[in-house]
């Protein structure tokens, strides 16, 4: 083992000449140039970490919700059940299975089956809807406010979603395409289509583009 190091330099590096800096530690052109790029890129980097937070926020949120909603519609069957005879939901298609040649008796059951069905469609489908509606709000505005931040740091009126991959974390390339795994990148291009602020739109390459409106 040799006692020595030695070091060739870099190619094209010439000593003495300063690129980004000058001899009193101002920056140069070059040097503003790189920095403020760097620096934007810390902070287009923080605004998308906040905006996934905000996503698994949003998420949980309605997800609970939802949740809440579901067993306020199995309590409410469940008592319509007991209204028209039975313990339930199961023991009403239990009876109704019991009956093999399709009896009146059978057919009666059915109908109460539907009818508490139908009824329960009609009251809960559109509470479901408002809760998905709110839910879907929530994750446009979030995906404006971290586009706002991305083209306030880039000084940009549009940007490629391509350009959000290097503060993604999993990506892979499939037929020399690029294809995303990122379950936030992939909402924030499907929700932008819902957004007043943004449209979602494509260039001649086929790079899916946001836009100002």
């Amino acid at each position: 083992m040799y006692g020595y190091l030695i070091h060739h330099g870099i190619k094209g590096q010439k000593w003495g000449i300063r690129h980004y800096q000058n001899p009193d530690g101002s920056l140069t052109a070059e040097g503003r140039v790189r920095y403020s790029k760097s620096s934007s890129n810390k902070n287009i980097k923080s605004a998308y970490n906040e905006y996934k937070e905000n996503n698994k926020k949003i998420y949980n949120k309605y997800l609970k919700e939802s949740d809440k909603k579901e067993k306020e519609q199995r309590k409410w069957e469940k008592e319509e059940y007991k209204k028209a005879g039975y313990k339930d939901m199961d023991d009403a298609y239990n009876r109704a299975y019991r009956e093999n040649n399709r009896t009146p008796y059978e057919k009666s059951i059915w109908r109460t089956i539907n009818d508490i069905e139908d009824r329960s469609y009609d009251i809960f489908s559109k509470q479901y809807k408002d809760i998905n509606d709110r839910e879907k709000r929530e994750y446009v505005q979030n995906g404006e406010k971290f586009v706002d931040a991305f083209m306030k740091n880039r000084n940009l009126s549009q940007f490629k979603m391509k350009d959000i991959l290097p503060f993604t974390k999993r990506h892979y390339n499939y037929e020399h395409e690029d294809m995303y795994e990122d379950y936030d990148w992939e909402q924030l291009y499907d929700f932008m289509s819902d957004s007043d602020k943004y449209s979602l739109d494509w260039d001649d390459n086929d790079n899916a583009i946001i836009k100002k409106r």
